[in-house]
Protein backbone atom coordinates (compact mmCIF):
# COMPACT_ATOMS: atom_id res chain seq x y z
CA UNK A 1 0.00 0.00 0.00
CA UNK A 2 1.33 3.43 -0.96
CA UNK A 3 1.89 6.19 1.60
CA UNK A 4 -0.88 8.21 -0.07
CA UNK A 5 -3.32 5.30 0.32
CA UNK A 6 -2.40 4.86 3.97
CA UNK A 7 -2.84 8.59 4.56
CA UNK A 8 -6.25 8.46 2.87
CA UNK A 9 -7.39 5.54 5.03
CA UNK A 10 -6.08 7.30 8.11
CA UNK A 11 -8.03 10.44 7.26
CA UNK A 12 -11.24 8.44 6.82
CA UNK A 13 -10.64 6.72 10.15
CA UNK A 14 -10.14 10.00 11.97
CA UNK A 15 -13.27 11.44 10.40
CA UNK A 16 -15.28 8.42 11.56
CA UNK A 17 -13.79 8.73 15.06
CA UNK A 18 -14.89 12.35 15.21
CA UNK A 19 -18.45 11.41 14.22
CA UNK A 20 -18.66 8.57 16.74
CA UNK A 21 -17.26 10.83 19.46
CA UNK A 22 -19.79 13.51 18.57
CA UNK A 23 -22.64 11.00 18.87
CA UNK A 24 -21.47 9.91 22.31
CA UNK A 25 -20.94 13.42 23.63
CA UNK A 26 -24.13 14.90 22.14
CA UNK A 27 -25.97 11.93 23.64
CA UNK A 28 -24.67 12.70 27.12
CA UNK A 29 -24.93 16.50 27.09
CA UNK A 30 -26.97 19.26 25.43
CA UNK A 31 -25.62 20.53 22.11
CA UNK A 32 -24.48 23.89 23.53
CA UNK A 33 -22.54 22.22 26.35
CA UNK A 34 -20.32 20.23 24.00
CA UNK A 35 -17.31 22.09 22.59
CA UNK A 36 -15.24 21.25 19.53
CA UNK A 37 -12.31 20.78 21.89
CA UNK A 38 -14.29 18.17 23.84
CA UNK A 39 -15.07 16.22 20.67
CA UNK A 40 -11.53 16.40 19.30
CA UNK A 41 -10.12 15.30 22.65
CA UNK A 42 -12.53 12.37 22.87
CA UNK A 43 -11.59 11.30 19.33
CA UNK A 44 -7.90 11.79 20.11
CA UNK A 45 -7.31 14.09 17.13
CA UNK A 46 -6.26 17.69 16.70
CA UNK A 47 -9.01 20.30 16.86
CA UNK A 48 -7.97 21.60 13.46
CA UNK A 49 -8.88 18.27 11.91
CA UNK A 50 -12.48 18.74 13.00
CA UNK A 51 -12.66 22.05 11.17
CA UNK A 52 -10.95 20.47 8.14
CA UNK A 53 -13.58 17.73 7.82
CA UNK A 54 -16.73 19.51 9.00
CA UNK A 55 -16.11 23.30 8.91
CA UNK A 56 -17.73 23.81 12.33
CA UNK A 57 -19.64 22.12 15.14
CA UNK A 58 -22.95 22.32 13.30
CA UNK A 59 -21.39 20.53 10.34
CA UNK A 60 -20.23 17.71 12.62
CA UNK A 61 -23.63 17.61 14.32
CA UNK A 62 -25.26 17.18 10.90
CA UNK A 63 -22.83 14.38 10.01
CA UNK A 64 -23.56 12.61 13.30
CA UNK A 65 -27.30 12.88 12.77
CA UNK A 66 -26.94 11.63 9.20
CA UNK A 67 -25.04 8.57 10.40
CA UNK A 68 -27.77 7.78 12.93
CA UNK A 69 -30.43 8.30 10.25
CA UNK A 70 -28.55 6.02 7.85
CA UNK A 71 -28.34 3.28 10.49
CA UNK A 72 -32.03 3.65 11.17
CA UNK A 73 -32.91 3.53 7.47
CA UNK A 74 -30.75 0.44 6.90
CA UNK A 75 -32.52 -1.40 9.72
CA UNK A 76 -35.95 -0.36 8.46
CA UNK A 77 -35.17 -1.31 4.85
CA UNK A 78 -33.93 -4.73 5.95
CA UNK A 79 -37.03 -5.31 8.07
CA UNK A 80 -39.39 -4.29 5.26
CA UNK A 81 -37.55 -6.48 2.74
CA UNK A 82 -37.91 -9.48 5.07
CA UNK A 83 -41.72 -9.28 5.03
CA UNK A 84 -43.32 -11.83 2.71
CA UNK A 85 -44.60 -10.22 -0.47
CA UNK A 86 -48.00 -11.88 0.03
CA UNK A 87 -48.42 -10.34 3.48
CA UNK A 88 -50.78 -7.48 4.25
CA UNK A 89 -49.37 -4.11 3.20
CA UNK A 90 -49.60 -2.83 6.77
CA UNK A 91 -47.30 -5.66 7.88
CA UNK A 92 -44.45 -3.78 6.22
CA UNK A 93 -45.18 -0.69 8.25
CA UNK A 94 -45.41 -2.73 11.45
CA UNK A 95 -42.05 -4.38 10.67
CA UNK A 96 -40.52 -0.97 9.96
CA UNK A 97 -41.77 0.41 13.29
CA UNK A 98 -40.44 -2.58 15.24
CA UNK A 99 -37.04 -2.23 13.58
CA UNK A 100 -36.98 1.50 14.29
CA UNK A 101 -37.81 0.94 17.94
CA UNK A 102 -35.05 -1.66 18.28
CA UNK A 103 -32.43 0.68 16.79
CA UNK A 104 -33.56 3.61 18.90
CA UNK A 105 -33.53 1.50 22.06
CA UNK A 106 -29.86 0.63 21.45
CA UNK A 107 -28.87 4.29 21.71
CA UNK A 108 -31.82 6.02 23.41
CA UNK A 109 -30.06 9.12 24.65
CA UNK A 110 -28.37 9.66 21.30
CA UNK A 111 -31.56 9.58 19.26
CA UNK A 112 -33.44 11.58 21.85
CA UNK A 113 -30.87 14.37 22.03
CA UNK A 114 -30.15 14.52 18.33
CA UNK A 115 -33.76 14.33 17.18
CA UNK A 116 -35.12 16.65 19.86
CA UNK A 117 -32.62 19.42 19.13
CA UNK A 118 -32.65 19.22 15.37
CA UNK A 119 -35.09 22.06 14.63
CA UNK A 120 -32.69 24.70 15.93
CA UNK A 121 -29.80 23.54 13.71
CA UNK A 122 -30.09 24.99 10.18
CA UNK A 123 -27.60 22.57 8.66
CA UNK A 124 -29.69 19.51 9.48
CA UNK A 125 -33.15 20.73 8.44
CA UNK A 126 -32.74 19.45 4.89
CA UNK A 127 -31.73 16.04 6.22
CA UNK A 128 -34.77 15.83 8.49
CA UNK A 129 -37.06 16.90 5.65
CA UNK A 130 -35.58 14.19 3.45
CA UNK A 131 -36.17 11.57 6.12
CA UNK A 132 -39.74 12.73 6.70
CA UNK A 133 -40.50 12.44 2.98
CA UNK A 134 -39.07 8.92 2.92
CA UNK A 135 -41.20 7.94 5.91
CA UNK A 136 -44.32 9.44 4.33
CA UNK A 137 -43.62 7.45 1.19
CA UNK A 138 -43.36 4.24 3.21
CA UNK A 139 -46.63 5.01 4.98
CA UNK A 140 -48.37 5.76 1.69
CA UNK A 141 -47.16 2.48 0.22
CA UNK A 142 -48.40 0.63 3.31
CA UNK A 143 -51.98 1.83 3.02
CA UNK A 144 -54.62 -0.46 1.50
CA UNK A 145 -55.21 0.02 -2.22
CA UNK A 146 -58.74 1.35 -1.69
CA UNK A 147 -57.56 4.37 0.34
CA UNK A 148 -58.08 7.61 -1.58
CA UNK A 149 -55.38 10.19 -0.80
CA UNK A 150 -57.56 13.23 -0.12
CA UNK A 151 -56.26 16.43 1.50
CA UNK A 152 -57.72 15.19 4.79
CA UNK A 153 -55.84 11.89 4.48
CA UNK A 154 -52.61 13.71 3.64
CA UNK A 155 -52.99 15.89 6.74
CA UNK A 156 -53.68 12.75 8.76
CA UNK A 157 -50.47 11.07 7.58
CA UNK A 158 -48.44 14.18 8.46
CA UNK A 159 -50.04 14.32 11.89
CA UNK A 160 -49.53 10.61 12.45
CA UNK A 161 -45.78 11.03 11.94
CA UNK A 162 -45.68 13.47 14.85
CA UNK A 163 -47.82 11.09 16.91
CA UNK A 164 -45.53 8.12 16.19
CA UNK A 165 -42.43 10.15 17.05
CA UNK A 166 -44.03 11.26 20.32
CA UNK A 167 -45.02 7.71 21.24
CA UNK A 168 -41.51 6.43 20.55
CA UNK A 169 -39.91 9.17 22.66
CA UNK A 170 -42.37 8.45 25.47
CA UNK A 171 -41.53 4.75 25.19
CA UNK A 172 -37.83 5.55 25.54
CA UNK A 173 -38.61 7.30 28.82
CA UNK A 174 -40.73 4.38 30.04
CA UNK A 175 -40.05 1.18 28.05
CA UNK A 176 -42.22 -1.12 30.15
CA UNK A 177 -44.58 -1.74 27.22
CA UNK A 178 -43.13 -4.30 24.78
CA UNK A 179 -41.94 -2.64 21.58
CA UNK A 180 -44.16 -5.00 19.54
CA UNK A 181 -47.20 -3.52 21.29
CA UNK A 182 -45.98 0.04 20.70
CA UNK A 183 -45.61 -0.74 16.99
CA UNK A 184 -49.09 -2.30 16.90
CA UNK A 185 -50.54 0.74 18.69
CA UNK A 186 -49.08 3.08 16.06
CA UNK A 187 -50.45 0.96 13.20
CA UNK A 188 -53.93 0.81 14.76
CA UNK A 189 -54.01 4.58 15.30
CA UNK A 190 -52.95 5.10 11.69
CA UNK A 191 -55.74 2.83 10.39
CA UNK A 192 -58.39 4.46 12.57
CA UNK A 193 -57.22 7.98 11.69
CA UNK A 194 -57.16 7.33 7.95
CA UNK A 195 -60.62 5.76 8.10
CA UNK A 196 -61.92 8.81 9.96
CA UNK A 197 -60.30 11.14 7.43
CA UNK A 198 -61.92 9.29 4.53
CA UNK A 199 -65.34 9.47 6.19
CA UNK A 200 -64.92 13.23 6.67
CA UNK A 201 -64.59 13.82 2.94
CA UNK A 202 -67.32 16.37 2.27
CA UNK A 203 -69.08 15.63 5.58
CA UNK A 204 -69.24 19.24 6.93
CA UNK A 205 -70.85 20.48 3.70
CA UNK A 206 -73.29 17.56 3.68
CA UNK A 207 -74.28 18.30 7.28
CA UNK A 208 -74.85 21.97 6.49
CA UNK A 209 -77.00 21.09 3.49
CA UNK A 210 -79.00 18.63 5.60
CA UNK A 211 -79.60 21.28 8.29
CA UNK A 212 -80.83 23.76 5.67
CA UNK A 213 -83.16 21.15 4.22
CA UNK A 214 -84.54 20.30 7.67
CA UNK A 215 -85.15 23.97 8.45
CA UNK A 216 -87.48 24.38 5.46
Amino acid sequence: MSPDSEASIGAVGRRERLIESAIKLFSAQPYDDVSVQDIASHADVATGLLYYHFTDKQGLYAAALELLADRLKAAVDEAVASVDSSADSLDRLSAALRAQLRVISENPSGYRELLDGVASQPKVRALIERERKARLQLIGESLPADVRITPAVTATLEGWLHFADGVQLAWLNDPRTPLEEIAELCVRVLIASVEAAMQLDGTPAKRAAKRKQSAR
